[in-house]
Protein backbone atom coordinates (compact mmCIF):
# COMPACT_ATOMS: atom_id res chain seq x y z
CA UNK A 1 0.00 0.00 0.00
CA UNK A 2 1.31 3.45 -0.88
CA UNK A 3 1.89 5.86 2.01
CA UNK A 4 -0.73 8.42 2.87
CA UNK A 5 1.16 11.28 1.25
CA UNK A 6 0.45 9.89 -2.23
CA UNK A 7 -3.26 10.23 -1.69
CA UNK A 8 -3.29 13.45 0.32
CA UNK A 9 -4.75 16.78 -0.75
CA UNK A 10 -1.43 18.65 -0.52
CA UNK A 11 0.75 18.32 -3.63
CA UNK A 12 3.94 18.62 -1.60
CA UNK A 13 3.13 15.63 0.63
CA UNK A 14 3.04 17.69 3.83
CA UNK A 15 1.55 21.13 4.45
CA UNK A 16 3.95 24.05 4.52
CA UNK A 17 3.45 26.01 7.71
CA UNK A 18 4.35 29.61 8.58
CA UNK A 19 4.71 28.56 12.22
CA UNK A 20 5.39 24.84 12.22
CA UNK A 21 3.19 24.43 15.30
CA UNK A 22 1.86 20.85 15.50
CA UNK A 23 -1.22 19.88 17.51
CA UNK A 24 -3.31 16.85 18.39
CA UNK A 25 -6.90 18.01 18.17
CA UNK A 26 -10.15 16.34 19.14
CA UNK A 27 -13.15 16.38 16.83
CA UNK A 28 -15.17 18.89 18.82
CA UNK A 29 -12.34 21.42 18.40
CA UNK A 30 -12.59 21.44 14.59
CA UNK A 31 -14.65 23.94 12.61
CA UNK A 32 -15.18 22.41 9.13
CA UNK A 33 -17.25 25.18 7.49
CA UNK A 34 -14.94 25.36 4.45
CA UNK A 35 -15.43 21.71 3.62
CA UNK A 36 -18.14 22.89 1.22
CA UNK A 37 -15.55 24.69 -0.91
CA UNK A 38 -14.09 21.41 -2.18
CA UNK A 39 -15.34 18.67 -4.48
CA UNK A 40 -15.39 15.11 -3.24
CA UNK A 41 -13.63 12.38 -5.20
CA UNK A 42 -14.95 9.00 -4.02
CA UNK A 43 -12.27 6.84 -5.65
CA UNK A 44 -9.46 9.02 -4.32
CA UNK A 45 -11.00 8.93 -0.85
CA UNK A 46 -11.25 5.14 -0.94
CA UNK A 47 -7.52 4.91 -1.64
CA UNK A 48 -6.76 7.38 1.13
CA UNK A 49 -8.94 5.43 3.57
CA UNK A 50 -7.01 2.22 2.84
CA UNK A 51 -3.69 4.03 3.24
CA UNK A 52 -4.67 5.58 6.58
CA UNK A 53 -5.95 2.24 7.84
CA UNK A 54 -2.55 0.70 7.16
CA UNK A 55 -0.15 3.55 7.90
CA UNK A 56 -2.12 5.85 10.26
CA UNK A 57 -2.09 9.61 9.74
CA UNK A 58 1.26 10.86 8.45
CA UNK A 59 0.26 14.23 6.96
CA UNK A 60 -1.35 16.75 9.34
CA UNK A 61 -4.36 18.82 8.39
CA UNK A 62 -4.01 22.62 8.29
CA UNK A 63 -5.87 24.86 10.76
CA UNK A 64 -5.96 28.42 12.00
CA UNK A 65 -6.96 29.45 15.50
CA UNK A 66 -10.38 30.99 16.05
CA UNK A 67 -11.07 33.75 18.55
CA UNK A 68 -12.28 31.00 20.85
CA UNK A 69 -8.84 29.56 21.65
CA UNK A 70 -10.21 26.06 22.11
CA UNK A 71 -11.49 25.81 18.49
CA UNK A 72 -9.66 25.73 15.18
CA UNK A 73 -10.82 26.41 11.65
CA UNK A 74 -9.84 23.71 9.14
CA UNK A 75 -8.18 25.13 6.01
CA UNK A 76 -6.90 21.96 4.32
CA UNK A 77 -7.21 18.21 4.87
CA UNK A 78 -10.93 17.52 4.51
CA UNK A 79 -10.45 14.20 2.70
CA UNK A 80 -8.19 13.03 5.53
CA UNK A 81 -10.74 14.16 8.10
CA UNK A 82 -13.53 12.15 6.48
CA UNK A 83 -11.30 9.08 6.25
CA UNK A 84 -10.12 9.37 9.88
CA UNK A 85 -13.71 9.85 10.98
CA UNK A 86 -14.72 6.64 9.23
CA UNK A 87 -11.83 4.82 10.91
CA UNK A 88 -13.03 5.99 14.33
CA UNK A 89 -9.92 7.95 15.28
CA UNK A 90 -10.20 9.92 18.52
CA UNK A 91 -7.91 12.78 17.51
CA UNK A 92 -6.38 14.41 14.47
CA UNK A 93 -2.85 15.66 13.84
CA UNK A 94 -2.87 19.30 12.71
CA UNK A 95 -0.44 22.09 11.91
CA UNK A 96 -1.53 25.62 12.82
CA UNK A 97 -0.92 28.60 10.60
CA UNK A 98 -0.59 31.97 12.33
CA UNK A 99 -2.79 33.77 9.78
CA UNK A 100 -6.31 35.12 9.57
CA UNK A 101 -8.95 33.18 7.63
CA UNK A 102 -8.67 35.05 4.34
CA UNK A 103 -4.88 34.93 4.24
CA UNK A 104 -4.89 31.24 5.12
CA UNK A 105 -7.36 30.41 2.33
CA UNK A 106 -5.32 32.34 -0.22
CA UNK A 107 -2.03 30.78 0.94
CA UNK A 108 -3.55 27.32 0.83
CA UNK A 109 -4.66 27.90 -2.75
CA UNK A 110 -1.21 29.16 -3.76
CA UNK A 111 0.46 26.09 -2.22
CA UNK A 112 -1.89 23.85 -4.19
CA UNK A 113 -1.45 25.76 -7.46
CA UNK A 114 -0.38 22.60 -9.28
CA UNK A 115 -3.80 21.11 -8.58
CA UNK A 116 -6.31 22.25 -11.18
CA UNK A 117 -9.50 23.37 -9.48
CA UNK A 118 -12.76 23.33 -11.37
CA UNK A 119 -14.31 26.70 -12.15
CA UNK A 120 -16.96 25.93 -9.53
CA UNK A 121 -14.37 25.35 -6.81
CA UNK A 122 -12.69 28.59 -7.80
CA UNK A 123 -16.05 30.32 -7.60
CA UNK A 124 -16.79 28.89 -4.15
CA UNK A 125 -13.45 30.15 -2.83
CA UNK A 126 -13.85 33.59 -4.39
CA UNK A 127 -17.41 33.92 -3.08
CA UNK A 128 -16.27 33.12 0.46
CA UNK A 129 -13.42 35.61 0.25
CA UNK A 130 -15.68 38.28 -1.25
CA UNK A 131 -18.89 37.81 0.75
CA UNK A 132 -17.55 36.10 3.84
CA UNK A 133 -14.19 37.80 4.31
CA UNK A 134 -14.97 41.17 2.72
CA UNK A 135 -12.31 41.27 0.01
CA UNK A 136 -13.25 43.50 -2.92
CA UNK A 137 -13.27 42.24 -6.50
CA UNK A 138 -10.20 44.36 -7.20
CA UNK A 139 -8.36 42.78 -4.26
CA UNK A 140 -9.31 39.30 -5.43
CA UNK A 141 -8.09 40.04 -8.95
CA UNK A 142 -4.80 41.28 -7.56
CA UNK A 143 -4.29 38.42 -5.09
CA UNK A 144 -5.07 35.71 -7.64
CA UNK A 145 -3.33 37.52 -10.53
CA UNK A 146 -6.47 37.43 -12.66
CA UNK A 147 -8.60 40.00 -14.45
CA UNK A 148 -11.76 41.49 -12.97
CA UNK A 149 -13.68 39.78 -15.75
CA UNK A 150 -12.28 36.37 -14.72
CA UNK A 151 -13.28 36.98 -11.09
CA UNK A 152 -16.78 38.12 -12.10
CA UNK A 153 -17.34 35.10 -14.35
CA UNK A 154 -16.43 32.67 -11.58
CA UNK A 155 -18.73 34.42 -9.11
CA UNK A 156 -21.58 34.50 -11.63
CA UNK A 157 -21.16 30.78 -12.22
CA UNK A 158 -21.80 30.03 -8.55
CA UNK A 159 -24.65 32.52 -8.23
CA UNK A 160 -26.41 31.18 -11.33
CA UNK A 161 -26.41 27.57 -10.17
CA UNK A 162 -28.98 26.59 -7.50
CA UNK A 163 -27.47 25.50 -4.20
CA UNK A 164 -29.08 22.05 -4.43
CA UNK A 165 -27.30 21.47 -7.75
CA UNK A 166 -24.00 22.64 -6.25
CA UNK A 167 -24.44 20.17 -3.42
CA UNK A 168 -24.79 17.32 -5.92
CA UNK A 169 -21.52 18.49 -7.49
CA UNK A 170 -19.74 18.69 -4.11
CA UNK A 171 -20.76 15.13 -3.29
CA UNK A 172 -19.60 13.80 -6.65
CA UNK A 173 -23.08 12.94 -7.91
CA UNK A 174 -22.82 15.31 -10.89
CA UNK A 175 -19.49 16.00 -12.66
CA UNK A 176 -18.40 19.60 -12.19
CA UNK A 177 -17.79 20.05 -15.93
CA UNK A 178 -21.30 18.80 -16.70
CA UNK A 179 -22.84 21.25 -14.24
CA UNK A 180 -20.91 24.19 -15.66
CA UNK A 181 -21.47 23.42 -19.33
CA UNK A 182 -25.07 22.22 -19.30
CA UNK A 183 -26.88 22.96 -16.04
CA UNK A 184 -25.80 26.59 -15.77
CA UNK A 185 -27.39 27.50 -19.15
CA UNK A 186 -30.60 25.68 -18.15
CA UNK A 187 -30.61 27.48 -14.79
CA UNK A 188 -30.30 30.86 -16.46
CA UNK A 189 -33.51 30.06 -18.32
CA UNK A 190 -35.32 28.36 -15.44
CA UNK A 191 -33.89 27.47 -12.04
CA UNK A 192 -36.76 25.06 -11.45
CA UNK A 193 -36.01 23.16 -14.67
CA UNK A 194 -32.32 23.05 -13.74
CA UNK A 195 -33.21 21.51 -10.38
CA UNK A 196 -35.37 18.84 -12.00
CA UNK A 197 -32.73 18.02 -14.58
CA UNK A 198 -30.01 17.90 -11.92
CA UNK A 199 -32.03 15.43 -9.84
CA UNK A 200 -32.43 13.15 -12.86
CA UNK A 201 -28.70 13.33 -13.66
CA UNK A 202 -27.67 12.71 -10.05
CA UNK A 203 -29.99 9.74 -9.63
CA UNK A 204 -28.62 8.11 -12.80
CA UNK A 205 -24.95 8.86 -11.93
CA UNK A 206 -24.14 10.05 -15.46
CA UNK A 207 -20.78 10.99 -16.92
CA UNK A 208 -20.08 14.38 -18.50
CA UNK A 209 -20.34 12.81 -21.97
CA UNK A 210 -23.73 11.30 -21.13
CA UNK A 211 -24.98 14.62 -19.75
CA UNK A 212 -23.87 16.27 -23.00
CA UNK A 213 -26.10 13.87 -24.97
CA UNK A 214 -29.04 14.47 -22.62
CA UNK A 215 -28.58 18.22 -22.90
CA UNK A 216 -28.80 17.97 -26.71
CA UNK A 217 -32.10 16.08 -26.35
CA UNK A 218 -33.30 18.66 -23.82
CA UNK A 219 -32.61 21.56 -26.17
CA UNK A 220 -34.41 19.96 -29.11
CA UNK A 221 -37.16 18.21 -27.18
CA UNK A 222 -40.76 19.22 -26.63
CA UNK A 223 -42.43 19.23 -23.23
CA UNK A 224 -43.32 15.53 -23.44
CA UNK A 225 -39.80 14.59 -24.58
CA UNK A 226 -38.31 16.46 -21.64
CA UNK A 227 -40.66 14.74 -19.23
CA UNK A 228 -39.61 11.34 -20.58
CA UNK A 229 -35.97 12.37 -20.20
CA UNK A 230 -36.51 13.38 -16.58
CA UNK A 231 -38.39 10.18 -15.82
CA UNK A 232 -35.73 7.84 -17.21
CA UNK A 233 -32.44 9.42 -18.36
CA UNK A 234 -30.86 6.04 -19.07
CA UNK A 235 -33.71 5.05 -21.37
CA UNK A 236 -33.35 8.35 -23.23
CA UNK A 237 -29.63 7.68 -23.73
CA UNK A 238 -30.37 4.20 -25.08
CA UNK A 239 -32.85 5.67 -27.56
CA UNK A 240 -30.25 8.24 -28.65
CA UNK A 241 -27.66 5.50 -29.19
CA UNK A 242 -30.11 3.39 -31.18
CA UNK A 243 -31.01 6.34 -33.40
CA UNK A 244 -27.34 6.94 -34.21
CA UNK A 245 -26.64 3.39 -35.33
CA UNK A 246 -26.62 3.02 -39.12
CA UNK A 247 -29.61 1.11 -40.40
CA UNK A 248 -28.88 -2.42 -41.55
CA UNK A 249 -28.39 -2.42 -45.32
CA UNK A 250 -30.90 -4.52 -47.28
CA UNK A 251 -29.36 -7.33 -49.40
CA UNK A 252 -31.04 -5.87 -52.49
CA UNK A 253 -29.35 -2.49 -51.92
CA UNK A 254 -26.02 -4.21 -51.36
CA UNK A 255 -26.41 -6.20 -54.61
CA UNK A 256 -27.24 -3.10 -56.66
CA UNK A 257 -24.31 -1.22 -55.14
CA UNK A 258 -21.82 -3.98 -55.93
CA UNK A 259 -23.02 -4.38 -59.54
CA UNK A 260 -22.77 -0.60 -60.04
CA UNK A 261 -19.20 -0.65 -58.73
CA UNK A 262 -18.39 -3.67 -60.92
CA UNK A 263 -19.71 -1.85 -64.02
CA UNK A 264 -17.61 1.20 -63.15
CA UNK A 265 -14.50 -0.96 -62.75
CA UNK A 266 -15.20 -2.70 -66.09
CA UNK A 267 -15.32 0.68 -67.86
CA UNK A 268 -11.93 1.49 -66.42
CA UNK A 269 -10.41 -1.61 -68.09
CA UNK A 270 -10.80 -0.32 -71.66
CA UNK A 271 -7.63 1.84 -71.65
CA UNK A 272 -5.63 -1.16 -70.41
CA UNK A 273 -6.63 -3.59 -73.19
CA UNK A 274 -3.48 -2.90 -75.27
CA UNK A 275 -1.30 -4.49 -72.59
CA UNK A 276 -2.95 -7.88 -73.36
CA UNK A 277 -0.79 -8.14 -76.51
CA UNK A 278 2.32 -6.31 -75.38
CA UNK A 279 2.90 -6.82 -71.67
CA UNK A 280 1.13 -9.95 -70.39
CA UNK A 281 3.06 -13.18 -70.13
CA UNK A 282 1.39 -16.45 -71.21
CA UNK A 283 0.80 -17.54 -67.57
CA UNK A 284 -0.81 -14.17 -66.83
CA UNK A 285 -3.09 -14.49 -69.86
CA UNK A 286 -4.22 -17.98 -68.79
CA UNK A 287 -4.85 -16.73 -65.25
CA UNK A 288 -6.92 -13.79 -66.49
CA UNK A 289 -8.89 -16.06 -68.83
CA UNK A 290 -9.83 -18.31 -65.94
CA UNK A 291 -10.88 -15.36 -63.75
CA UNK A 292 -12.97 -13.89 -66.57
CA UNK A 293 -14.68 -17.24 -67.26
CA UNK A 294 -15.61 -17.55 -63.58
CA UNK A 295 -16.82 -13.95 -63.41
CA UNK A 296 -18.83 -14.22 -66.63
CA UNK A 297 -20.44 -17.45 -65.43
CA UNK A 298 -21.45 -15.83 -62.14
CA UNK A 299 -22.81 -12.75 -63.91
CA UNK A 300 -24.76 -14.87 -66.42
CA UNK A 301 -26.26 -16.84 -63.56
CA UNK A 302 -27.24 -13.60 -61.85
CA UNK A 303 -28.76 -12.30 -65.09
CA UNK A 304 -30.88 -15.46 -65.41
CA UNK A 305 -32.08 -15.01 -61.84
CA UNK A 306 -33.12 -11.46 -62.63
CA UNK A 307 -34.97 -12.60 -65.79
CA UNK A 308 -36.74 -15.34 -63.82
CA UNK A 309 -37.70 -12.84 -61.14
CA UNK A 310 -39.17 -10.54 -63.79
CA UNK A 311 -41.29 -13.35 -65.27
CA UNK A 312 -42.44 -14.80 -61.90
CA UNK A 313 -45.95 -13.77 -60.80
CA UNK A 314 -45.63 -11.33 -57.88
CA UNK A 315 -47.74 -13.50 -55.58
CA UNK A 316 -45.80 -16.72 -56.18
CA UNK A 317 -43.53 -17.45 -53.20
CA UNK A 318 -39.99 -18.71 -53.61
CA UNK A 319 -37.71 -20.85 -51.45
CA UNK A 320 -34.07 -20.49 -52.40
CA UNK A 321 -33.81 -21.30 -56.13
CA UNK A 322 -37.04 -23.36 -56.16
CA UNK A 323 -40.43 -21.88 -56.93
CA UNK A 324 -43.28 -23.11 -54.79
CA UNK A 325 -46.47 -23.99 -56.53
CA UNK A 326 -49.59 -23.31 -54.51
CA UNK A 327 -51.87 -25.22 -56.91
Amino acid sequence: MKPEESASESPTGSPLSPTGGCLDLEWHQLDRRYEELRLRHPERERRLLASLAENAQQVPIVVVALSDSSRYLVIDGFQRLRALERLGQDSVKAVMWDLDEAEALILDRSLRSSQKLSALEQGWLLLELHSGQGLSLEELAQRFDQSLSWISRRLSLVRDLPEAVQQHVRLGRIPAQAAMRYLVPVSRQSRQEALRLAEAIASAQLTTREVEKLYAVWLKGSGSAREQLLEDPRLTLRVVEESRRPAARRPADELVGKIERLAAWARQLAPLERCVHDDLTPPQRHHLQELLRQSIAQLEHLEKEIIHAESRPPDLPRLGNVRLSLA
